[in-house]
């Protein structure tokens, strides 16, 4: 797996893709709010 690899090359800065292995998209919840991010207004919420 991830963990078992060799982390030397990324410890300093790689990429950071924790964010999407504790995140379980089949959550109800996190499916809603995912719903409610997409409709929000990008003029007022710039990025989103």
């Amino acid at each position: 797996g991830f963990i078992d690899g060799d982390l030397s090359k990324i410890q300093y800065g790689g990429a950071n893709v924790s964010g999407f292995q504790i995140v379980d998209f089949d959550d109800p919840l996190v499916s809603k709010f995912d719903q409610r991010w997409e409709a929000l207004e990008e003029k007022e919420y710039p990025g989103a």
